[in-house]
């Protein structure tokens, strides 16, 4: 049950982490989500209303982030991402903080209902007209705020008109000559096409698995010249399959169930088939890609994450049997990064074969940050069959066999090494071909060197 009829008056205390009080009040609470419901640990969001005594909660929460005001503020428990730690959807928010979407704020806290232990929950700032004004010079009773769901696109806010005059109708109207240079110009002005390729940019990276028919929100001021931007948020489950063919996914035609029925795929396909789009969406995933989620900053971003709620896993196991130890705890980070490494082979993988790119110019965007060796297109290294079954073969160059002082390596997307032969301890055949025997390793995705 949800809504205003299930809010409950409650006082509530925030102390820093000098254990001195930030705020207290009366405020109206609600249990937050959709699935996580009937988890024992809920979420919950909290309101600021005269009736309570104020209109706003006053505190400055992050730590990254000037707002010192809020009508209303989640606390999200996060373990919904069951095969992982719970601060996923936040990390993944850290992530793409650089770029041009809106995303929400966070901080770890942990939380005492009626002086019982409830543990770790994260605050999160709550999507809705006066999150968008926080962060925008805009009126919040002068928007168009736009979701998609399942069954239909809907309005949250404002109106849904322009966006279907704007948008669908003006692409159904024009689908046999997107190309023209008038119909990219025309949407421009309508789109935010800096937001709209990084938002896209960032949910495919991610995996996001529960997106495109659900968990998707846009905005646009209600006045003459302003743009749709878009806003990533409950992102909870990405990663949980790292082989997810996101831009399958994506753009999906004639589906009318989750995840990605017609109605939330018909814009980014029909973008697609506008050549200036695909390259600037091409050239967008490169950038992020060698930037955003350079896999160093992943890892480092990930570590201060874990650092800040470390101290608190113990008292979260007992109270709550979730993880179930420390070292599970352990495991599931250590998991996450290397994750984010098969991820990142898999959506360079997933990029080339969506577009049949074969431009041999594109040899630097699927090899940097891979662990596999970059060599000049004329000095090409072939891996075939892939994927296998427990042996491959290996074509090499040869200028790579001359002296035979090479070496072969084999490692997983972390980094642990998993194979190594000297070039001169190979056969290779008159045509530089060489079998390799990798029956003894796991299923997976392994970088070549």
């Amino acid at each position: 049950n949800s809504g205003r009829e299930w809010e409950r008056l409650g006082f509530v205390q925030y102390f820093d982490t000098s254990g001195n009080i930030g705020f207290e009040q009366n405020l109206g609470i609600r249990i937050h989500g959709g699935g996580t419901r009937a988890l024992p640990q809920k979420s919950l969001r909290f309101y600021a209303r005269p009736e309570y005594g104020k209109q706003e909660i006053e505190y400055k929460f992050f730590e990254d982030s000037e707002l010192i005001s809020f009508k209303s503020i989640l606390l999200r428990t996060g373990w919904v991402n069951n095969f992982g730690p719970h601060f996923l959807d936040a990390l993944t928010q850290e992530i793409i903080k650089p770029l041009n979407v809106d995303m929400q704020n966070y901080s770890p806290s942990i939380v005492f209902i009626n002086g019982e232990y409830w543990g770790i929950h994260n605050i999160r700032e709550r999507i809705d007209k006066h999150y968008i004004a926080s962060h925008h010079p805009v009126n919040p009773n002068n928007l168009d705020l736009i979701a998609y769901n399942i069954i239909y696109v809907e309005e949250e806010e404002g109106s849904i008109n322009f966006y279907q005059s704007n948008i669908t109708n003006y692409i159904d109207a024009n689908l046999h000559r997107l190309n023209d240079p008038s119909v990219y110009n025309y949407l421009s002005q309508v789109i935010d096409f800096d937001s709209y390729l990084d938002y896209m940019t960032s949910k495919i990276f991610f995996g996001v698995k529960d997106w495109i028919g659900n968990n998707v929100r846009f905005w646009r001021e209600r006045r003459n010249g302003s743009k749709f931007r878009w806003i990533s948020y409950d992102n909870d489950d990405a990663l949980h399959n790292v082989l997810l063919n996101s831009m399958e996914l994506a753009t999906l035609e004639g589906n009318n169930s989750w995840p990605n029925p017609d109605h939330a795929t018909y814009l980014f396909r029909n973008l697609l088939k506008i050549d200036r789009f695909k390259d600037s969406f091409l050239s967008r995933f490169e950038q992020n890609l060698k930037y955003t989620f350079d896999l160093d900053r992943i890892d480092s971003i990930i570590k201060v994450f874990k650092d800040r709620v470390d101290p608190e896993i113990p008292a979260n196991i007992v109270r709550w049997v979730y993880p179930n130890s420390q070292e599970e705890w352990d495991e599931n980070v250590n998991e996450l990064i290397e994750k984010f490494y098969t991820r990142t082979y898999y959506v360079k993988k997933m990029l080339f074969d969506f577009f049949e790119i074969e431009d041999e110019n594109y040899l630097n965007f699927i090899t940097e940050n891979t662990g596999l060796t970059q060599v000049e297109p004329t000095k090409t290294i072939l891996v075939f069959p892939n994927p296998n079954q427990g042996s491959f073969n290996i074509s090499l160059p040869n200028e790579l066999l001359k002296d035979g002082k090479g070496i072969l390596t084999i490692h997983t997307m972390s980094g642990r090494q998993v194979f190594i032969s000297n070039i001169n301890s190979i056969n290779f055949d008159n045509k530089n071909v060489a079998s390799i025997n990798v029956e003894g390793l796991a299923s997976g995705v392994y970088g070549l060197k």
